[in-house]
């Protein structure tokens, strides 16, 4: 990553880029919300950050003090060492009584998500490039080989970030004594005045980019949003509130259903005779039940034994092999992300599918490599096509859930 990062010139600082787990992270919405997300999380951090800090926001670009490069949530500090920075020097979630009476108890699941996992991050490629530079000279200072979790990116990742919450702290209180943490705690070795600290990092609290499964067990699943104003019912009562649980609504955001048409109406070969006006309202699109966001990726984070059950409940699973076709053509005609600009631009992918005229291209396109200076062209045979069946099965009608996955589908509601 840091390679490819490096290779990028100057002009290119305020792209955005999407780095994720290659294992276990299965996208559900499409760039276009990613990116319309994306910005409206940044400003909404960096409004929460100056109220922090008890200054304007004006005034906190000034300090340079932003939140651009956003990780996803995690349930517990891992790895786990209270005295570490990593687990006691980050601030409290927005979520902190989110989770029911039981937060704190002890089990993960009623735990708010206070913590940074290194398996999913979007931020700015100058912003990253920082990040990823920071990391690598963590890793060379303090990588121990007799460490049980030395290779755990995570852990390097988040003592970087651990490192700027405490400076951030340090600014608040002037260079006293930071509070928190254990008698015997470490404390991070960074100064007032040591602003290389800050390098712009922030968690996604409320799950609108990244959902992580581990410990979020009882507060996702999928919902239909057949309700007048493509609403869904949310009847489940996940706190075990009794008597005092009231169903609510959760709404399917405007430029969700807009992004989602478009592509459904790319393939109406696909679906003959059915309109995306009444497909919309049929579609179940998975949701975090307690900040109502319906997340633009899942990230199975623990045990990964759900991930081939989840593949199927996927909104776009019916017609996986349509959309991968339709997706590569527009690729190929050089189409943009989103026909209206994004926060004042006009947003296109890095790379384009190759085309016809590149050994190994077909209608399936394929991705790129950065092996090569000039970039290498894996097609799609060699990526995925051994798997082909297993990924279209819902189109083809080459497969049908068994009977052991219905516990997961019994989390789908209307």
């Amino acid at each position: 990553m840091q390679r490819y990062l490096d290779s990028l010139g100057p002009d290119e600082d305020d792209d955005l880029v999407l780095i994720v787990d290659a294992y276990d992270v299965i996208h559900q919405l499409p760039p276009q919300v990613m990116i319309e997300r994306y910005f409206d999380i940044a400003h909404r951090a960096d409004v929460a950050l100056a109220k922090r800090f008890h200054i304007t926001l004006k005034d906190l670009h000034r300090r340079n003090l932003r939140q651009t490069v956003f990780w996803g949530p995690d349930k517990v500090c891992f790895p786990t060492d209270w005295r570490a920075p990593r687990c006691w020097a980050v601030p409290q979630s927005p979520l902190s009584d989110a989770f029911g009476p039981n937060n704190g108890n002890g089990d993960i699941v009623f735990n708010d998500p206070r913590w940074l996992n290194s398996g999913t991050v979007m931020g700015p490629v100058g912003d990253i490039r920082r990040v990823l530079a920071a990391t690598m000279a963590e890793i060379a200072n303090t990588y121990d080989a007799n460490f049980e979790l030395r290779e755990s990116d995570q852990y390097y990742i988040s003592n970087v970030w651990a490192r700027q919450e405490y400076w951030r702290s340090l600014q608040l209180t002037q260079g006293a004594e930071v509070p928190g943490g254990p008698n015997d705690r470490f404390v991070p070795e960074t100064k007032l005045n040591d602003s290389d600290a800050e390098l712009h990092m922030a968690i996604e609290y409320k799950s609108s980019l990244f959902q992580t499964k581990a410990g979020y067990e009882p507060f996702f699943g999928y919902l239909e949003f057949s309700q007048a104003g493509h609403r869904a019912n949310m009847n489940i009562d996940i706190l075990n509130l009794g008597q005092q649980f009231k169903p609510y609504a959760i709404d399917m955001p405007k430029n969700v259903r807009e992004a989602l048409t478009r592509i459904f109406d790319s393939v109406p070969e696909a679906h003959p005779g059915i309109k995306a006006k009444d497909w919309i309202r049929t579609v179940k699109l998975g949701v975090n039940y307690v900040s109502q966001q319906i997340y633009g990726l899942w990230h199975c984070t623990g045990t990964k034994e759900q991930i081939d059950a989840e593949y199927p409940l996927l909104w776009w699973y019916p017609y996986a092999e349509s959309f991968v076709k339709a997706a590569v053509k527009s690729s190929q005609d050089g189409e943009l992300i989103s026909s209206k600009p994004i926060a004042g631009r006009k947003w296109a992918s890095k790379a384009y599918h190759a085309g016809p005229e590149t050994p190994g291209a077909n209608e399936y396109g394929g991705a790129w490599s950065d092996e090569k200076v000039s970039g290498r062209f894996i097609a799609w045979k060699e990526l995925c096509g051994p798997y082909e069946e297993l990924l279209f099965r819902g189109e083809r009608g080459t497969w049908a859930p068994s009977e052991d996955e219905k516990p997961l589908t019994r989390r789908s509601r209307r």
